[in-house]
């Protein structure tokens, strides 16, 4: 007898915790309808409503605040609906590894999003968009390369036949003529001149004949999946502000109530002689209990894990600096807390502040060599080579072994995989692709 009971108890202990870490890994909104749900289950749990007199003090609290303007509002209604502002930008900000890049980087590659017109497209050639945003036509070049190597094949490109010659390129199509000819003679293929399109672009008709038939197998509106879609905003769960006392980390939860037992019902079982109704009480009793004290404690794992992020990640979060490296064992070795702990409560998170609203999980950047004793993150790294590739030889450029090598001789351990992977991560052509003869 004593035996089943320790087993029951140890089975129930066991799903209360998955339950406990099951809440962990909830949004605020989906801990919201979660909470809804339990109080339409559960009559002895309440999801109480703010008072009037919370709302006040959450009002003078605000207040305190610096004040700020309807342009700095309308900014931080863009930040939300980043990286949400629509289905196809949502897609190719998804696929950056914003991490990679120096805030100035990062900023181009935003501007460019943004003048994407619907199709997907940017019209403008490299030199007139360098002009409007005050970049460099080098730095422009770049961001175009890293766009145009997103999904779906030909976004960013300035017409429909550079968008169907970027998917054949995609397809593994190197020969210039038979590119140039997608993307300056389209329409002379489209209506079958071949011996046109072979004089233009030196092929011969039977190629160009050719060609036409793997062009109609390509794309010509290859976002046209993501066209038509509703704006999504995000609702951060965390709240970060800086002071003169250092930051402040709030859990942006207020806006759904508080949790607690329900008097009125708890007063009816007590008062209540049935024993049934008092043994249905003690069970529900005890459950609410339970979700009010997993409420608190996500609540406070969150808390602990976002500032251990922000005061590590400060520079980047203030604009005075790159990520640092920081991984969920880091946090977890600082925190004392098990990693799948510290994956749960990250997951799906986001957190805004003064420069943005950030996935938490983008604030967190793998280590991608050591040199020396210091450790060197993956930004310093792709840095570093994209350094050494802009500054080698055209006639001669480096391979990935010799990258690989030139780091390992500063003290950075990598292997040519990893660097071969980070140049294709960058939009940067192989050594034979680069070669200007």
């Amino acid at each position: 007898m004593e035996i089943g009971l320790c087993a029951d108890l140890h089975v129930g202990l066991n799903q209360q915790q998955v339950q406990s870490l099951q809440m962990l890994v909830l949004s605020t909104t989906e801990l919201e309808a979660m909470l809804r749900e339990e109080e339409m289950d559960n009559p002895f749990f309440e999801l109480r409503e703010s008072s009037v007199i919370e709302q006040q003090a959450a009002w003078l609290d605000s207040s305190r605040r610096p004040r700020t303007t309807l342009a700095a509002e309308d900014e931080t209604l863009r930040q939300l609906a980043a990286p949400e502002d629509d289905a196809l930008r949502n897609h190719l900000w998804a696929q950056i590894d914003w991490d990679a890049h120096t805030p100035d980087e990062q900023r181009l590659l935003q501007i460019l999003l943004e003048c994407l017109d619907e199709q997907g497209m940017l019209t403008d050639s490299a030199q007139e968009l360098a002009k409007s945003t005050g970049y460099a036509v080098h730095m422009v070049e770049w961001a175009l390369e890293v766009l145009r190597g997103l999904e779906p094949a030909g976004v960013a490109a300035e017409s429909v036949g550079h968008c169907l010659m970027l998917q054949l390129a995609r397809q593994g199509e190197q020969d210039r003529a038979k590119l140039d000819a997608v993307r300056n003679c389209l329409e002379d293929l489209a209506r079958g001149r071949f011996g046109v399109v072979a004089q233009k672009c030196g092929l011969q008709p039977a190629q160009a004949r050719d060609l036409l038939r793997r062009v109609k197998l390509l794309d010509p509106n290859p976002t046209a999946a993501f066209q038509n879609q509703q704006s999504r905003y995000i609702l951060p769960d965390v709240i970060a502000e800086q002071n003169e006392d250092g930051w402040t980390i709030e859990i942006n939860d207020k806006w759904m109530g508080s949790v607690g037992l329900s008097d009125y019902y708890c007063r009816m079982a007590h008062q209540s002689d049935d024993p049934q109704l008092r043994e249905y009480a003690v069970k529900k009793i005890a459950h609410a209990k339970f979700v009010i004290s997993c409420v608190e404690k996500r609540r406070s794992t969150l808390e602990r894990v976002v500032r251990c992020i922000v005061q590590k990640q400060e520079g980047y979060l203030t604009g005075q600096g790159t990520l640092q490296p920081f991984s969920i064992r880091d946090i977890a070795h600082q925190l004392d807390m098990h990693e799948s702990t510290v994956g749960r409560a990250i997951r799906g998170k986001y957190l805004q502040c003064r420069r943005g609203c950030f996935a938490l999980s983008r604030l967190l950047t793998a280590v991608a060599g050591e040199s020396g004793s210091k450790t060197v993150g993956k930004a310093e790294v792709l840095e570093r080579m994209r350094h050494m590739i802009q500054q080698e030889d055209k006639k001669n450029p480096m391979s990935d072994e010799t990258i690989c090598a030139v780091l390992t001789a500063q003290g950075v351990r990598i292997s040519r995989r990893t660097v071969a992977k980070y140049r294709e991560m960058m939009g940067i052509a192989g050594m034979f692709q680069r070669r200007v003869v």
